[in-house]
C-alpha cells in the first residue's frame, strides 16, 4: 500500500467515494483537470458517466469503505481522496483509530486529527484550540445540563446534534422552554450549544492541499430549505475584504484541521470590523462549486497548478481568485433543462437526463 498523503508528483488520479450521487460533478471536474478519476458508489447512475477511468459499483453503503480502500491497494496512491457524505466521513475516521489502514481514505494530511469529522462538538474544541473565530459554545447530555449551560452563554442559542448535516438536529432558542423541548430528543447523548447572534450568513467553498490554502469562492446564502437547511439561493461576486482577515482564517483553519482536498465552510458575520463567527466546516465538496466556472473560478484550474511538476509561485496566488466576476442569484432546479453557460458536466446524454430526473442539475436564471 502507498503513503497516506503522495507527493503530487507521484499520484496523478483522484478516488472518488459517492454513496449516492452527492458527488456527481466530480468526475467531470478531474476531467476539466486533466486527471484521472475512479469512483466508488451505490449508484448505477454513474455507468453512464464518460469522466470515469474506473467504477465500483457496491450493493450497500457498508461496503463503500472496504471497496475504496481495496481499489486503493490495487491501484493506488491517488493524489486526492474524496468522500462526499458527511457520514461516510464519520465512519472513515472511526475505521482509521481501529485499522490505520484506512488513513489513505481521509481527505487529511497524515498527522492530522479526526476528532472533527462529523462531529460538531470536536469542530468547536478544533477551533477554539486554534484561536478561530466560533461562537461561544457548551457541551450538555440531559435538559437540566442544558439549561445550566445557556445560563452561562446566553440567549438565544442553537442546540445542535453532535453528528448531523443538512440542518437536522439543530434548533434554535430563544427561551428555557424552547431548550427544554430541544434538548429531550438529544438527551443520553452530548450534544452542542452555540451562542446565536443575528447576523449574515456566508459560505466558503475551499480547496486545501497539505493543510494550505489553495483557492476558494466566496458567497451570501439569501435562502435555502429551512431556516439552517442547505442554501438554495446564494449571492457571490461579493468583495471578500468585506469580511476581516478571511483569507487568514481560512489558512488557519486548513493548518489546524489537516484539511487536504474540498472543504465547505460557514460562517456568521454581523458587519462593520467585527470578525467573523466560523460555525461549520465540512470535509467535503458540495454542488456549488460545479457552479464556480460560470462566475470566472476554476476550481478545475487550481487542481491543474496544485498537481504541476514545477509549480510557479505566481500560479499558486493566481489560482486561489479572490472574487468571482459578477453577482449571480443561483437556485437549484428539480426536474428541469439546465441553463448551462458553458459545456455541461459530462456529455454522455443518458447521465445528464438520469440527474435531471433526480433534481440534481442546477439551473441558471
Amino acid at each position: 500500500m502507498g503513503p497516506a498523503h503522495p507527493d503530487m508528483n507521484q499520484a496523478d488520479a483522484a478516488l472518488v467515494i459517492s454513496p449516492w450521487l452527492e458527488g456527481w460533478f466530480l468526475p467531470a471536474l478531474f476531467a476539466a483537470a486533466g486527471m484521472p478519476c475512479d469512483l466508488v458508489s451505490a449508484s448505477p447512475m454513474f455507468r453512464h458517466s464518460r469522466c470515469l477511468r474506473r467504477l465500483d459499483l457496491v450493493r450497500s453503503a457498508a461496503e463503500l469503505a472496504p471497496q475504496a480502500l481495496q481499489r486503493w491497494r490495487q491501484h493506488g496512491p491517488y493524489a486526492w481522496v474524496i468522500a462526499c457524505s458527511d457520514a461516510l466521513l464519520g465512519e472513515l475516521g472511526q475505521r482509521a483509530l481501529l485499522d490505520p489502514a484506512y488513513r489513505c481514505l481521509l481527505p487529511l494530511t497524515p498527522q492530522a486529527g479526526t476528532a472533527h469529522l462529523h462531529a460538531k462538538i470536536g469542530l468547536s474544541r478544533a477551533f477554539t484550540a486554534a484561536g478561530i473565530p466560533t461562537p461561544a459554545w457548551r457541551v450538555a447530555r440531559d435538559p437540566a445540563g442544558a439549561l445550566q449551560q445557556a445560563t452561562a452563554l446566553g440567549w438565544p442559542l442553537l442546540l445542535k446534534q453532535d453528528a448531523s448535516s443538512g440542518g437536522r438536529g439543530l434548533s434554535l432558542c430563544r427561551n428555557p422552554e424552547e431548550l427544554a423541548q430541544a434538548a429531550v430528543a438529544q438527551a443520553g447523548r452530548p450534544f452542542l450549544l452555540q451562542h446565536w447572534q443575528a447576523g449574515r450568513i456566508y459560505s466558503v467553498e475551499a480547496l486545501y492541499r497539505q493543510g494550505t490554502l489553495q483557492a476558494f469562492a466566496l458567497s451570501e446564502m439569501l435562502a435555502g430549505e429551512g431556516r439552517f437547511g442547505p442554501s438554495t439561493h446564494r449571492c457571490y461576486g461579493l468583495p471578500v475584504d468585506q469580511i476581516p482577515e478571511l483569507d487568514f482564517h481560512l489558512e488557519r483553519i486548513g493548518s489546524a484541521l489537516g484539511l487536504h482536498g474540498f472543504a465547505n465552510i460557514s460562517l456568521l458575520h454581523a458587519g462593520g470590523a467585527e470578525p467573523a463567527q466560523f460555525i461549520e466546516c465540512d470535509v467535503r465538496p458540495n454542488v456549488w462549486i460545479h457552479l464556480d466556472r460560470a462566475l470566472g473560478g476554476d476550481f478545475a484550474r487550481a487542481l491543474q497548478v496544485c498537481h504541476a511538476p514545477s509549480p510557479d509561485p505566481s500560479a499558486w496566488s493566481r489560482s486561489c481568485y479572490r472574487q468571482l466576476s459578477r453577482q449571480i442569484v443561483a437556485p437549484f432546479a428539480g426536474t428541469t433543462d439546465a441553463g448551462w453557460p458553458y459545456p455541461p458536466p459530462d456529455d454522455a446524454p443518458a447521465f445528464l437526463d438520469a440527474l435531471r430526473n433526480s433534481g440534481q442539475l442546477m439551473r441558471l436564471p
